[in-house]
């Protein structure tokens, strides 16, 4: 099943390559820069309403409401989300705007009747579910999961919805690979920060769970934050170094504090050197 999943994941997002034989090992190698995220987006998500629920077998129920606001210079009527394709939409509308919604693999787009003008803002409800289960390395690690007793969803499994089209996934041909395709995570960076609210329901209630913003109640988040969201749960424990907040496996903990306390060294140089934020708020 999981290199079955793998295989199917990659085939969906490989590229192959086009150009002349003596430029192949170029592009190879050239491949995942050439793919970063650095497409600047127009629009922005302003605010994040999540309550998500955990259920088991891999399965997420999600109920969304979305603020998004156009910060750009021309009117648009059409607004890309990226959420991933296996997760069911099941609503799509909004009290402030007539909108429609259509869907093509990862990529929502959401259709305005009218105009979207630069500097106008629009709510929208965006409720999906389905299975959140995913693999990387050939399908011997897995990337995301919902379980009894441990539950991982990072950013780059798409569980929450992005603004902008998206690439979750990079990949590929690779004739000296077994699955013929090399494959990675993309990589994910936001124009602006979201203020996030999210309500966690587990069915399991010893899972203890930790999410990239501040728990603030039994079961609720809240935050903002540029990065997004990143989901753990399992057996965790969580620590402070200076003003970050390191998370992970008891036994791990004492070695990574040590890890991030040498980092720290670096970001802080950085910082004072080019007056840039470096430091995670959570690791």
């Amino acid at each position: 099943q999981a290199l079955e999943q793998f295989i199917t994941t990659g085939e969906q997002y490989k590229k192959g390559f086009e150009g002349k034989e003596e430029d192949y090992y170029e592009w190879e190698n050239s491949y995942y820069e050439a793919h970063l995220d650095h497409t600047k987006y127009e629009l922005s998500m302003e605010r994040t309403d999540l309550t998500v629920q955990l259920q088991p077998d891999n399965q997420i129920n999600v109920t969304s409401n979305l603020t998004i606001k156009h910060n750009g210079d021309e009117p648009t009527n059409e607004v890309y989300l990226t959420l991933y394709h296996e997760l069911e939409v099941s609503k799509c509308s909004s009290e402030s705007a007539e909108v429609t919604c259509s869907r093509e693999g990862d990529l929502v787009t959401v259709h305005h009747e009218k105009l979207l003008e630069p500097g106008d803002e629009f709510n929208l409800s965006l409720n999906y579910h389905g299975n959140i289960l995913q693999y990387r390395d050939d399908g011997n690690i897995e990337h995301s999961f919902i379980q009894n007793n441990r539950v991982y969803l990072p950013k780059e499994a798409g569980w929450y919805p992005l603004i902008g089209e998206r690439q979750l996934v990079i990949a590929y041909e690779h004739d000296k690979r077994f699955v013929q395709f090399e494959q990675r995570n993309g990589r994910l960076v936001e124009d602006f920060p979201t203020e996030f609210t999210v309500e966690i329901i587990n069915e399991n209630h010893e899972i203890p769970l930790s999410l990239s913003i501040p728990n603030v109640d039994a079961g609720v988040y809240q935050g903002t934050s540029q990065y997004g969201l990143s989901l753990v749960g399992g057996n965790i424990k969580e620590t402070m170094v200076d003003k970050i907040r390191v998370v992970g496996h008891p036994e791990v903990l004492s070695a990574a504090k040590e890890k991030v306390k040498k980092h720290q060294k670096a970001w802080d140089f950085i910082e004072e050197w080019l007056e840039v934020s470096m430091s995670p708020s959570v690791i």
